[in-house]
């Protein structure tokens, strides 16, 4: 490549610094691994110490025609070298994939010593940027489609590609596809015979659209792939080798129905599905013995002999049109999760499901009766199809089974030893609806579900005490008595329907989450919900008159449906109460006495729309939030001093006057329509975080935003020229919204602002100072495509992304060397 100087001192200095490398990163073939560069340029780099130093030394060093070579073999080399380290999957955010040290002394310690020789590339500010630009392209084109073929022939972007969707019908030629391509997905029109090399030995996983349907011959698939996807249209005699045995996932379209010979398959795949038409005898070793997932499609309905299942399977689940009778040997004693398709409908004895099955589903169509030992002593989760309704006789269901659940056509009466007293979780279907005697349910149940067509009257006992959290569907109305609900329960839900009076006792005193259903409107006694409540939620259709004591004085969570409207009295809500929230047509005039001063988040729904007079909102309150509607003006007593988070909604748009936000308030978001002048004062000096809504455009000047403000949102349509002042120095994190594209003269975006993000319009000429030299994360929109020169983006920058439009060519120095994270956008 060069003559090298033959003098002693020249050689020995050589070996000196290739001894340095070896001490330093370890093994010869550590180094090979992470260091794969020419050991000269290492020799260079000596010089080049951090800090002024780095930069003078590094100037002369350019000059310097080894240098030179070396640097330029440098940049040839770093995207390959950038590719082949797993790190390097590019995710938003993502970190180097080395530590990064202090820069400022060589005197650094370095925990770990593989690391010393990229950690001396990394101080080098020219080098540095050739990573970082690498890195730029790698993440931009990490994933791309194609439509025509010229589009991947002619990127000069092509090697590094990832991500290829090839959507082009055009024939592939030996390196059309670049070796950088991991994932390759084919188009549905892509039908062409595959010759060995077409597909590189990069590629990992590999997905056919629907036309592919060629004979694979050994090589046509590279030995690197490991995840294999078949298209619709696929339907081709499979001999040994024509899926590499390095295949861990493989995948069949609709259309594949081959017979299975050994070694049709490898032995190194764990998962296979079968589409919808796949229907072939299985013998002993058509499924080679690796698989441990298995999935056959809707059409599969073969008889299962001994074998025809390998021995490693433990997850097997079968299509639809499956139903076949057993045999004690057709599932092996592997299984873990068994999963029967809609038609399955076969008789289970003893031994046909085998006892390693821990889980187990029926399809739609399953409704045999089940004897002692049908279902195995393994089972811990069992859920039943729509059809199944047989009755249950003790033993029918193991007393191994945690978690039951039936279908909807499930209605039988329930014995005592029905359900077995192992039961946790018991969710009934659609149609049960069956007097309960007490026992019905084992006393083990602690979870409670029915479902829409219960509706029985509940004697005490008919629910067990274990009972903790219960919930009713839809029908079910019936009066509750004392001791209907045993004491146990903790939460309770109804259902739709229920709108029954509720006497004393009714609800018992253990329940601290009650859930109405939507018709629930009946008058509340003092002692009609207990004491014990602390989350209540009623339905849209409450809305009832509320007395002292209607709602006990434990709750603290209360929230109100759609069509709750009620004057508030004194006392209507009681003081424990913490969280309150209207439903959409709460809008009543609010006294003094109207929400307690116990209330720390208050939110209204859409209709309130009434004048806040002072004390109307409580002064515990530091949470409000209005809805769409509520525009009215805002007099100085008429949000309280206590608020700290301040909420407006869709419509509200007046004039802020000094005071009208107190200033205990530190974050304020406007809705979508607020766009008032701001005066000096309008915003109070307490305010940390400020979000303006969509609609807001006004200048701003000096003071408008107070200098407490640290979080800064503008919405889309802002689209203001910022003076200096404009944005307070107090600021460090600034958003702006998609509209916004004005010039940034130095000082238009103050020094203390560290996270900067543009909306995707701007696209303005960035010099040297408009952004400025704090800024350490920088975003920009999709439109930014502006020439970055030296200076552009401060040095300060740690963080950079830009929009999925950017598609500038980085020169040295466009980006600062103090960025560790570069990122893209991409389109979705």
């Amino acid at each position: 490549m060069f003559n090298n100087d033959n003098n002693s001192s020249d050689s020995n200095k050589k070996r000196k610094n290739e001894n340095k490398i070896e001490s330093c990163v370890g093994k010869k073939s550590k180094l090979e691994k992470f260091c794969p560069i020419k050991k000269w340029i290492m020799e260079e780099l000596e010089y080049c110490k951090g800090g002024e130093e780095q930069i003078d030394n590094f100037k002369e060093l350019y000059n310097n025609q080894r240098f030179t070579v070396e640097y330029d073999d440098f940049r040839d080399w770093i995207p390959s070298y950038l590719k082949s380290i797993h790190q390097y999957e590019l995710k938003k955010g993502e970190k180097l994939p080395f530590q990064l040290k202090k820069q400022y002394t060589m005197d650094v310690k370095i925990n770990n010593g593989g690391d010393i020789f990229l950690f001396r590339i990394w101080r080098n500010i020219v080098l540095k940027n050739i990573i970082l630009q690498q890195l730029y392209y790698l993440n931009k084109y990490f994933q791309i489609r194609i439509n025509k073929k010229d589009q991947l022939l002619n990127s000069k972007y092509r090697d590094y590609i990832k991500e290829l969707y090839y959507y082009s019908n055009e024939d592939i030629y030996l390196g059309d596809i670049p070796s950088s391509v991991e994932s390759l997905t084919f188009g549905r029109s892509f039908n062409q015979v595959l010759s060995a090399g077409l597909i590189p030995s990069s590629v990992k996983s590999l997905t056919f659209g629907r036309d592919f349907n060629r004979v694979l011959s050994a090589g046509s698939i590279p030995s690197s792939v490991k995840l294999l996807t078949f298209g619709s249209d696929f339907n081709q005699v499979l001999s040994e080798g024509s899926i590499p045995s390095s295949v861990e996932s493989l995948t069949f379209g609709n259309g594949f129905n081959q017979v299975l010979s050994e070694g049709s398959i490898p032995s190194s795949v764990e998962s296979l599905t079968f589409g919808y038409r796949f229907n072939q005898i299985l013998s002993a070793g058509s499924i080679p013995s690796s698989v441990k997932s298995l999935t056959f499609g809707d059409d599969f309905n073969q008889v299962l002999p001994e074998g025809s299942i390998p021995s490693s399977v433990k997850s097997l689940t079968f299509g639809n049109g499956f139903n076949q009778v057993l045999s004690a040997e057709s599932i092996p004693s592997s299984v873990k999760s068994l999963t029967f398709g809609k038609r399955f409908n076969q008789i289970l004895s003893a031994g046909l499901i085998p006892s390693s099955v821990k889980s187990l589903t029926f399809g739609i169509w399953f409704n045999q009766e089940l004897s002692a030992g049908s279902i195995p002593s393994s089972v811990k989760s069992l859920t039943f199809g729509s059809s199944f309704n047989q009755v249950l006789s003790a033993g029918s269901i193991p007393s191994s089974v945690e978690s039951l659940t039936f279908g909807d056509d499930f209605n039988q009466v329930l014995s005592a030893g029905s359900i077995p007293s192992s039961i946790e979780s018991l969710t009934f279907g659609y149609y049960f609806n069956r007097v309960l005697s007490a026992g019905s349910i084992p006393s083990s149940v602690t979870s409670l579900t029915f479902g829409y067509s219960f509706n029985q009257v509940l004697s005490a006992g008919s629910i067990p005490s274990s009972v903790e959290s219960l919930t009713f569907g839809h029908c079910f109305n019936q009066v509750l008595s004392a001791g209907s609900i045993p004491s146990s329960v903790k939460s309770l839900t109804f259902g739709f329907r229920f709108n029954k009076v509720l006497s004393v006792g009714s609800i018992p005193s253990s329940i601290e989450s009650l859930t109405f259903g939507g018709r629930f409107n009946q008058v509340l006694s003092a002692e009609s919900i207990p004491s014990s409540v602390k989350s209540l939620t009623f339905g849209n259709d409450f809305n009832q008159v509320l007395s002292a004591g209607s709602i006990p004085s434990s709750v603290k969570s209360l929230t109100f449906g759609s069509n709750f409207n009620q004057v508030l009295s004194t006392r209507s809500i009681p003081s424990s109460v913490e969280s309150l929230t209207f439903g959409y047509r709460f809008n009543k005039v609010l006294s003094a006495e109207s929400i307690p001063s116990s209330v720390e988040s208050l939110t209204f729904g859409l209709s309130f729309n009434r004048v806040l007079s002072a004390g109307s909102i409580p002064s515990s309150v530091e949470s409000l939030t209005f809805g769409n509607h509520f525009t009215q003006e805002l007099s100085a007593d008429s949000i309280p001093s206590s608020v700290k988070s301040l909420t407006f909604g869709r419509d509200f748009n007046q004039v802020l006057s000094a005071g009208s936000i107190p200033s205990s308030v530190t974050s304020l978001t406007f809705g979508r329509y607020f766009n008032q002048v701001l005066s000096s004062g309008s915003i109070p000096s307490s305010v940390k975080s400020l979000t303006f809504g969509g609609y807001f455009n006004q200048v701003l000047s000096s003071g408008s935003i107070p200098s407490s403000v640290k979080s800064l949102t503008f919405g889309d349509h802002f689209n203001q020229v910022l003076s200096e002042g404009s944005i307070p120095s107090s600021v460090t994190s600034l958003t702006f919204g998609d509209h916004f594209n004005q010039v940034l003269s130095a000082g238009s975006i103050p020094s203390s602002v560290e996270s900067l993000t543009f909306g995707d319009c701007f696209n303005q000429e960035l010099s040297a100072g408009s952004i400025p030299s704090s800024v350490e994360s920088l975003t920009f929109g999709d439109h930014f495509n502006q020439v970055l020169s030296a200076g552009s983006i401060p040095s300060s920058v740690k963080s950079l992304t830009f929009g999925s439009n950017f598609n500038q060519v980085l020169s040295a120095g466009s980006i600062p060397s103090s960025v560790k994270s570069l990122n893209t956008i991409k389109c979705q």
